[in-house]
């Protein structure tokens, strides 16, 4: 299917909720008020570990195998992080709401940022000629992403950007190899609580 497509630079800031130690979830269970959290996790010298929040999606365990996602079938390592903040929240978002079953439940991010400098495809402009790209329906949209993202990685890609399927004016940027992420910073958290209208997100 790339056999149209010429791989290009693609580079830029990337933006990702990541929550790899769980430390707010962890507060808020012991009964940590939110107005409280931020100054108990500067007293735990911040939010977690930005290196390791980068390292953790591409570390391999031979003891787990992950998921199929849209960008991989489970043998292959993915980290996604996308073009805003507004289009990764709504990534997480919809996950979170889709696992939370009725519950009120608030669930905590790091809220991290890293460079990406690499080769790749932009699958933006095919948007329109592959609406797979965009199609919310995870089981008929899958099965041809990953297959675009076997393909790239045979070709030697660093990673792809491509229109998100959750919010169609933003873009996410799965990346296969860890060598093209640089710079992580942690620059914050997110809390993530269902509400009546969905999901809702306060930053701090």
């Amino acid at each position: 299917m790339l056999e149209t497509l010429t791989p290009e630079r693609i580079g830029g800031r990337l933006y990702r909720l990541a929550n790899m130690r769980r430390r707010l979830e962890a507060l808020s269970v012991l009964g940590m008020a939110s107005s409280d959290l931020d100054e108990v996790l500067r007293f735990l010298d911040g939010d977690g570990d930005a290196n390791e929040l980068l390292d953790a999606p591409s570390r391999f365990d031979p003891s787990f195998r992950p998921a199929p996602t849209g960008f991989s079938d489970g043998s292959w390592r993915v980290f996604y992080g996308t073009l805003d903040w507004e289009t990764a929240e709504a990534e997480v978002g919809y996950h979170v709401l889709k696992a939370a079953e009725g519950s009120a439940h608030a669930l905590f991010y790091q809220r991290m940022e890293c460079t990406l400098d690499g080769v790749g495809y932009d699958f933006r402009p095919q948007a329109s000629v592959w609406p797979f790209l965009t199609n919310t329906v995870e089981v008929e949209a899958y099965p041809a992403c990953q297959a675009l993202a076997r393909e790239a990685r045979a070709s030697g890609a660093d990673g792809l950007l491509t229109r998100s399927a959750r919010r169609p004016e933003g873009a996410n940027a799965p990346v296969f190899n860890r060598a093209a992420l640089s710079d992580p910073k942690i620059v914050g958290s997110a809390a993530i609580l269902p509400d009546a209208s969905g999901w809702r997100v306060e930053r701090r």
